[in-house]
């Protein structure tokens, strides 16, 4: 019989459950000087996620040593929290120390140990289960040895190792997209600079940074932009004045802003004998974006519209803000020039 099913039953039928090294040798028979023979068994069905030790060296299932399984949230001091899956069971987060995250970073989904530390609500890291990033975003630094990317999120707290043959013709000070390779034990994450956004101090490399770190979707697929142009080509027709009041002869103005994502807002006012009747027009998007259709579809991938200020003083060096801020004051000027033309 294969040793490693052999002894991954016994774990299963609840014998082994719990038990240290020596124990599992004692219920085994194995001489306790042979154990090195057992020890393999048992890093194997490890790495398989089938059994796991916890901090006291005892291996069980997940669910013998009543691990909890979670999300790591991170904090740039080192330390982080454990957010669980299972909310009804475990109300409140738990602290992970430092020195309990065993290679665990910020979004990574891991198994945890109950430590009952001071505050009895400490755990430990176990396993981890899935990576939280495959690719980050960040500033690219490099010296004479290698290249790093700190990330833009502050609770990923580790740098990106990139070998300097791959980024000795990449400036400093850059933001770049990183895709993250391999997890070094005790080490940080190996990655490969896979796009430049540009220069730090940029307000377009920011907004790129933004868009990268949050994968937002940029660009409609053909299929949805064909969509579109069908139900703008289809026009109004009969049935869509059914149960509906016509105002396309009235003066109706949009309340949205030139850089709208959405035109679907507006107003009208009419002077009537005892004042203004002001008239709040919503359109009806639904009708125009039938169930499951391909802009069905696209809309609820992308949720909502995402919009980015103009101005981010907090990137922004002091002369770029200055620039900014002048010829922001120099269109309103123009703006107001044309208004009093007319």
């Amino acid at each position: 019989m294969n040793i490693k099913l052999h002894i991954f039953e016994q774990f299963q039928n609840g014998t082994l459950s719990g038990k240290t090294v020596s124990e599992i040798c004692k219920l085994l028979h194995i001489p306790y000087r042979e154990r090195n023979r057992l020890i393999p068994f048992l890093d194997e069905l490890c790495q398989e996620g089938k059994i796991f030790m916890d901090d006291t060296g005892r291996y069980g299932t997940s669910e013998d040593l009543g691990l909890i399984k979670g999300v790591v949230s991170g904090n740039e001091r080192g330390f982080a929290f454990l957010i669980p899956d299972d909310k009804e069971q475990y109300e409140k987060d738990f602290f992970i120390p430092r020195k309990s995250l065993r290679g665990a970073l910020h979004g990574d989904t891991v198994l945890v140990s109950r430590a009952y530390g001071e505050t009895g609500d400490e755990v430990s890291v176990v396993t981890i289960l899935e990576r939280g990033y495959s690719q980050i975003v960040g500033t690219f630094r490099r010296d004479k040895r290698a290249g790093y990317v700190f990330p833009d999120e502050k609770k990923y707290s580790t740098e990106i190792y990139i070998p300097l043959s791959k980024c000795s013709h990449i400036k400093n000070g850059v933001k770049v997209v990183v895709k993250i390779l391999s997890y070094p034990h005790g080490k940080s994450p190996d990655g490969e600079i896979i796009e430049v956004l540009g220069d730090e101090d940029d307000f377009f490399a920011e907004e790129l940074s933004i868009i990268r770190s949050y994968n937002l979707r940029e660009e409609f697929p053909a299929l949805v932009e064909k969509d579109a142009q069908k139900q703008q080509r289809r026009g109004i027709t009969e049935s869509d004045l059914e149960a509906r009041r016509d105002f396309r002869e009235e003066l109706i103005v949009t309340i949205d802003g030139e850089d709208t994502r959405d035109i679907d807002d507006a107003i009208s006012l009419k002077r009537t004998k005892n004042g203004y009747t002001l008239g709040v027009h919503i359109a009806d998007v639904t009708h125009y974006v039938p169930f499951r259709s391909p802009l069905d579809k696209e809309a609820f991938e992308r949720g909502t519209s995402v919009y980015f200020s103009r101005l981010r003083i907090t990137y922004a060096p002091p002369r770029a803000v200055q620039r900014y801020m002048l010829a922001q004051r120099k269109r309103r000027q123009a703006d107001l020039i044309v208004h009093y033309a007319n």
